[in-house]
């Protein structure tokens, strides 16, 4: 029973990573339109485009739901996909900086306090 339910964290990676992809795309969207000296590298390391962070929060909480055990544990390997996807990403289509590996590792820890969240709003371990 204390073990990883893969249904679990499969669902939540699909719905983090489809999450993402759409917040991405919503708020690059938007980021022209609200501010004057919007520029595509002004977008990528803007506070702005940190809320599309919040995906991996919201699969982490989804995959500890589905789960019902070890919260955190379910939360925290959630974003595999986006983790995954950035990683190919560093290999072949983006240069490897600290910030876009700090994004790796922030995906994880954001999935890991939507497993929390769950586990505080339902009171378990």
């Amino acid at each position: 029973m204390n073990s990883i339910s893969i249904k679990a964290v499969l669902i939540g990676s699909v719905f983090g990573f489809v999450l993402m992809i759409v917040l991405i795309t919503v708020l690059g969207a938007l980021y022209p339109l609200l501010f004057s000296d919007a520029t595509v590298e002004n977008y990528e390391q803007s506070w702005f485009s940190m809320l599309a962070l919040a995906a991996p929060v919201a699969a982490g909480y989804l995959a500890a739901r589905i789960a019902r055990t070890r919260p955190v544990a379910h939360g925290a390997l959630s974003p595999v996909l986006n983790v995954l996807w950035g990683l190919v990403a560093m290999i072949f289509l983006i240069p490897a900086t600290v910030f876009a590996a700090g994004l790796l590792v922030a995906n994880v820890l954001l999935g890991a306090l939507g497993g929390y969240i769950y586990a505080l709003t339902h009171g378990k371990n």
